[in-house]
């Protein structure tokens, strides 16, 4: 084996694990688009479940108000 023909070898190596590297470079970079996207969506169920949350609060406050007798002077 040649020396030109050893470093032609050595060079479609480098360009496939290149190739290869990019391409995992791709699927993270969608992998965290996706993660991303998920949080966002959690997080706003969350702060739907936080405003249901307070509503039932605010509604146990009210039949309590309401139940509750005012004092009369």
């Amino acid at each position: 084996m040649t020396y030109s023909h050893n470093f032609m070898l050595q060079e479609e190596i480098l360009e496939e694990m290149h190739d290869r590297l990019r391409n995992i470079e791709a699927l993270t970079q969608g992998s965290l688009e996706a993660v991303e996207i998920q949080t966002f969506m959690n997080a706003e169920k969350l702060e739907d479940i936080e405003h249901k949350i307070m509503l039932i609060f605010q509604y146990i406050s009210e039949m309590h108000r309401s139940s509750t007798p005012t004092p009369r002077n």
